[in-house]
């Protein structure tokens, strides 16, 4: 074949190429990620060099030996540093930052993890890892995260912000017993009106995004789950976040990992006000109504995140007659009483649905006589 007749290809190979790039392409618009969308190294299932790339824009602050800020490089090779079973910051990098290339609206995203033990191996306080969305660099213009942290202990925290404020509660209360050993799930899910901060199956923080203009604070680092009251308006689109930065002892970035591989870390867009259903829980407990005998005064639900839902149902069944008396968060952060209702004679049970607009609510159960089983009590959110 001479060289002027080789420079041309058949039109199977052309449409190969072009079906080819637009595959690649393609993948700029994907509203999730699945392993099976990154690019290996053929008859393998090691990444292909920029196998990430099509997925996420990655960046590494680099400094000299000294601590001296030397450069940032963007859109780096993640295939360097995100294997199939752990993410690596080198030495000598203050911040390995990972965003998707698209915007995700009303997203979940999950990484599955075993996180490090920052306090344990001897990393100066800050040494963190972040999993959650962001609206680029810069937590005042959009952050729904969890945000893994050594301040002397290891900690956890659930961070919200927008609109030129942020804002966290803290949630290590909630870190599985054997998080430093064994991979769990930490998930974030961003809805219309609240986010919601996961750790496996159970949800563990929530900011409730009332825009307000007034920030609350109502449980920190409590269980069943912590909540706050976000002011301000956060961006309902964001890019998903994994980020490891100031891995440092004595003062030195000596860089880390977490146990996380690359097919572990992924998301989707998802329902802006999905439905929700709760066990109702005693206020500050991760203990459920349901099964608890009162055998004297009252007893008090955590609070239930209602805020978003044009209509929730309460159903509340006991072994025999019982008050409830239904409270909402007013402004003030004082709790008030929207009304009281008592189980029908005969009946032990009291079905709601509420069709009021509420930030949050909570139940004060009173029996009839004691002691007082609770059969079941939880609430319905669905639209």
């Amino acid at each position: 074949m001479s060289s002027a007749e080789s420079i041309f290809l058949s039109e199977d190979k052309i449409r190969k190429l072009i079906g080819f790039g637009i595959r690649k392409e393609l993948r700029l618009l994907s509203p999730s990620f699945i392993p099976e969308m990154a690019e290996k190294t053929p008859g393998t299932d090691n990444l292909a060099l920029n196998g990430l790339n099509y997925i996420y824009n990655a960046r590494l602050f680099y400094y000299g030996s000294a601590g001296n800020y030397l450069y940032t490089g963007y859109d780096i090779d993640l295939s360097q540093y995100w294997g199939s079973t752990q993410l690596t910051i080198p030495p000598n990098t203050n911040y390995l930052s990972i965003y998707s290339r698209r915007g995700i609206a009303y997203g979940y995203v999950v990484g599955n993890a075993i996180l490090p033990d920052l306090a344990g191996q001897g990393y100066d306080d800050y040494a963190n890892v972040w999993i959650g969305f962001e609206l680029g660099g810069g937590l005042l213009y959009g952050i729904a995260s969890w945000r893994y942290v050594k301040f002397t202990t290891n900690k956890l925290f659930a961070h919200v912000g927008g609109s030129g404020n942020y804002y966290s509660v803290e949630q290590t209360i909630s870190l599985p017993s054997n998080y430093l050993t064994a991979q769990h799930a930490y998930w974030v899910k961003v809805n219309k009106h609240q986010v919601w901060y996961g750790i496996d199956n159970r949800i563990r923080a929530i900011a409730i995004l009332a825009k307000s203009g007034i920030s609350q604070q109502l449980y920190n680092n409590t269980q069943p789950y912590s909540i706050f009251i976000m002011p301000n308006y956060i961006p309902e689109t964001q890019h998903t976040l994994l980020e490891l930065g100031d891995f440092k002892k004595s003062g030195v970035l000596v860089g880390g990992s977490v146990s996380m591989g690359w097919g572990s870390y992924r998301f989707a867009e998802g329902d802006p006000i999905p439905p929700l259903t709760l066990p109702l829980y005693i206020a500050g407990q991760d203990t459920v109504l349901a099964g608890q005998s009162i055998s004297s005064g009252s007893i008090t639900s955590h609070a239930i995140p209602t805020f978003g839902y044009k209509e929730w149902e309460l159903l509340i069944d006991a072994n025999q007659g019982f008050t409830v008396q239904l409270q909402y968060l007013g402004l003030s952060g004082n709790w008030r009483t929207f009304d009281n209702y008592s189980s029908p004679t005969g009946s032990n049970r009291i079905h709601l649905l509420v069709d009021e607009p509420m930030i949050l609510a909570q139940v004060v159960i009173t029996p009839s006589a004691y002691p007082m089983t609770i059969n079941d009590a939880l609430a319905v959110m669905v639209s």
